[in-house]
């Protein structure tokens, strides 16, 4: 979205600058969403790994129970790794959860803006045909 049209003067000036301000805003956001992905990435990665871990955790588990009662402490830190693991999971989503709500709200920042814009141009041609 630009502001459009030959004007003169101050009036040049502003829409030089609400072009200059909508361009940075547009940079903003599209290192706002590499930045969401990349963290939704991650997240997906830690979900994952997290995942494979409680896996691997509940298999050591039944077979250390099986070697013997001695060897019982073993299996509980594993159960508490695995619960570690799917808490870490959990923030891990909820953080994604947070960016990707805060991607939004940007762009309804950027759609309210737009519409600002397209308000001030109407004024703005009109301003200039009185």
């Amino acid at each position: 979205m630009k502001v459009t049209g030959d004007y003169s003067g101050d009036h040049n000036k502003m829409k030089d600058a609400l072009n200059s301000t909508i361009d940075s805003l547009n940079g903003i956001l599209g290192q706002v969403s590499v930045a969401i992905e990349q963290v939704a990435t991650g997240a997906r990665e830690v979900s994952s790994s997290s995942q494979a871990l409680s896996d691997g955790a509940t298999k050591q588990a039944s077979s250390i129970q099986e070697i013997g009662a001695s060897l019982n402490e073993v299996g509980a830190q594993t159960k508490q790794n695995a619960e570690n693991a799917g808490q870490a999971n959990q923030l891990s989503e909820s953080a994604r959860d947070t960016a990707e709500e805060g991607n939004k709200q940007m762009k309804k920042n950027v759609d309210g803006h737009g519409r600002h814009q397209q308000i001030f141009n109407r004024d703005f041609e009109n301003y200039q045909s009185d």
